[in-house]
């Protein structure tokens, strides 16, 4: 069925909250390059110091960027204070926020003194509305049924603890174990590093890179639903687009 306009984006909107942490970050590092910036990684698995991204307009004028991608929580004054101590360390008065779920209003009264940007969900739906360039990088980031890691890019795999504090617990891992140890809780809410010497898998289902959800599923019905899904998911896309473009 055709979208209108704002319906497009609200689907859009709905949709970013989909992605994990890591495909946020280069989604948003892709909008900026489409907007002219260069764009260099600074997040990824390893703890970034309140800096995911450093966004150069010129060769001395250049932003600091921070993304959160939690889908519930607020983005408080303590993150934006990480950010501005990392605009002092790197000598710059420009500071951007990236957050899908908002901010609190003593975090907005403190970017305002501190002289941060702050962007939501809606500013990537408008960034997204005016970049027809990358239509087809922005559509395989929301279709994207692969899972990869941010410190090597090897593809992540469902796994399932055999020991620590939550034995049973399923996780993404990374299938370049044991050299790379990265993982993400199932929530993506936020990402952990395990330094067991031992990868701590116990079932084989659970090297399929599928869902928690999906893995109850018999393999035949899995499948033929994510088939399903992702058809269904590539249709609303394109249907969003044709909306929006």
């Amino acid at each position: 069925m055709t979208q209108t306009k704002e319906q497009a984006r609200a689907a859009l909107r709905s949709m970013l909250n989909n992605l994990d942490w890591y495909q946020f970050e280069k989604l948003v590092a892709l909008l900026y390059e489409q907007a002219g910036y260069r764009v260099d990684h600074k997040g990824g698995a390893e703890a970034d110091g309140g800096v995911d991204l450093v966004v150069w307009r010129a060769e001395d004028d250049f932003s600091v960027v921070q993304c959160k991608h939690w889908r519930n929580s607020k983005v408080g004054v303590s993150a934006l204070r990480e950010l501005r101590g990392s605009m002092n360390d790197m000598n710059t008065e420009q500071g951007v926020f990236v957050a899908l779920s908002g901010y609190t209003d003593p975090a907005r009264d403190y970017a305002k003194e501190k002289n941060i940007w702050l962007y939501e969900g809606m500013h990537i739906v408008d960034m997204i509305e005016h970049s027809e360039a990358v239509r087809g990088q922005v559509s395989e980031y929301l279709l994207a049924a692969r899972k990869i890691c941010p410190a090597c890019e090897s593809e992540m795999t469902v796994r399932t603890a055999r020991r620590g504090r939550k034995p049973g617990k399923k996780f993404w891992g990374c299938t370049g174990y044991p050299k790379c140890k990265t993982t993400f809780p199932i929530s993506d809410e936020d990402h952990i590093h395990l330094n067991d010497k031992e990868p701590p898998v116990d079932a084989p289902e659970a090297t399929q890179a599928v869902s928690a959800r999906k893995a109850s599923k018999p393999r035949r019905a899995r499948k033929k639903s994510e088939k399903d899904a992702l058809d269904v998911t590539a249709d609303l896309v394109e249907d969003i687009f044709r909306a929006l473009f």
